[in-house]
């Protein structure tokens, strides 16, 4: 969990020095780094964050696309490169 919570700073670390490069024209969220936060979502390593965080991404971006949720999609069935795929696919 020390390493998930490592990671998740890593990138708001990142995001936090995006921002202040152009503080008036860019906005962005930080990432929640509390670990029990993260144990509720049954998210306790680096490779399920990243699989929850592709889910998400590709939900909300087929949503945009097509006007619905992707519910036929079986992400549990599919492995962090198949999820990263459809992402860049889409």
């Amino acid at each position: 969990m020390n390493e998930l919570i490592a990671h998740i700073q890593s990138i708001n670390v990142r995001t936090a020095a995006w921002l202040a490069e152009s503080p008036e024209t860019r906005f962005a969220g930080v990432l929640v780094e509390d670990a029990a936060y993260w144990a509720e979502q049954g998210v306790t390593t680096v490779e399920e964050f990243q699989r929850s965080m592709l889910i998400d991404a590709i939900s909300d971006c087929y949503k945009d696309k097509y006007g619905s949720r992707p519910r036929f999609l079986k992400f549990n069935e599919m492995s962090l490169q198949e999820l990263q795929d459809y992402f860049n696919d889409l």
